[in-house]
């Protein structure tokens, strides 16, 4: 064989090798894609059956909360209304008390404190 056949020769092996390195190239970009497309899918997948495990939770404290032979529906609603409004105003009733209370602690560390003035002398 001549130098230039072989020459030829090697060069369409290089060629040959290019062609594959191309294709092996493109074959890992869309296997990166496939990949990327597979996570998303996987990660809106996730979402969905998060959101699926708080609605059958939901569903089953309700189904719960009917089956309870001592829940009222709306009349417990309603009586928790009127505890607030019966904390609300305790809460002020207390608030008064409190205020009040301040105000004859201090008249009475006021009044107090010439006597412990006289006391020491």
């Amino acid at each position: 064989m001549s130098r230039q056949a072989t020459l030829e020769k090697e060069l369409e092996q290089l060629n040959d090798l290019n062609i594959m390195a191309d294709q092996l190239l493109d074959t890992i970009k869309k296997t990166q894609r496939n990949i990327t497309s597979s996570k998303s899918a996987t990660d809106n997948t996730s979402a969905l059956l998060e959101n699926w495990i708080k609605i059958l939770n939901q569903s089953k404290f309700v189904g719960d909360v009917l089956e309870d032979p001592s829940w009222t529906g709306a009349v417990d609603v309603e009586s928790s209304q009127g505890l607030d409004t019966e904390v609300a105003r305790l809460n002020a009733e207390l608030q008064a008390l409190e205020k009040e209370n301040s105000a004859i602690q201090r008249r009475l560390d006021s009044s107090s404190l010439p006597i412990n003035k006289r006391v020491r002398r």
